[in-house]
């Protein structure tokens, strides 16, 4: 989150699951700000995943 994020919308960070985490992001994307957070998150999230995936079959 931004600095801006914490100090005027007063949020706070979530330990969720990847699925979780998708699903709360796809729940909240009929508003305007949580279509906005989601578009920005979303990507991320999905990419963080595929690196994750990557990382842990090269272990195996």
């Amino acid at each position: 989150m931004t600095k801006v994020e914490l100090e005027n919308f007063y949020l706070s960070t979530l330990k969720l699951s990847y699925l979780d985490a998708v699903k709360e992001y796809e729940k909240c994307i009929h508003t305007k700000l949580g279509k906005l957070i989601a578009n920005r998150e979303l990507p991320i999230l999905h990419q963080a995943k595929k690196i994750l995936d990557t990382m842990l079959h090269s272990l195996v």
